[in-house]
């Protein structure tokens, strides 16, 4: 199951130990899962992918729904409009199990995203330096 082998630097003296489970699973039923575990490990990949996209898109629509609350003076109406349908379209996109679809709609947040998010931290550094810009 596991073997692991260290060295002493000073003196040269080489240890292994080899854990191998004493009950329950024979040679052939581990070899067995290792098989398995090769076989599968391309849809694990893809699902681990998937799920880091979902938590990436939902952090995106937390941070975004908190700024536009906090800063939606800063948006005209129609930015506001396109906020809210691109925020429902990331939503939507959350419960498909396509990670490029996923990532399509988070991009399009980001373009849609940068001027306003420039025009936050403008206020941000006007409101902490207290001087005309």
């Amino acid at each position: 199951l596991l073997t692991v082998q260290a060295k002493e630097k000073t003196t040269g003296i080489v240890q292994d130990i080899a854990v191998k489970p004493s009950y329950g699973l024979s040679e052939a039923d581990f070899e067995a899962m290792l098989q398995e575990s090769f076989t599968h490990g391309a849809q694990d990949i893809q699902k681990r992918l998937l799920i880091e996209t979902q938590v990436k898109a939902k952090q995106m629509i937390e941070y975004l729904q908190t700024a536009l609350n906090d800063d939606k003076n800063l948006l005209s109406e129609n930015e506001k409009i396109n906020f809210k349908e691109v925020l429902v379209q990331l939503q939507d996109a959350l419960h498909h199990s396509s990670v490029a679809v996923i990532q399509e709609h988070i991009q399009r947040i980001t373009t849609l995203m940068q001027p306003f998010l420039e025009r936050r931290m403008t206020a941000v550094l006007r409101e902490h330096l207290n001087t005309p810009v």
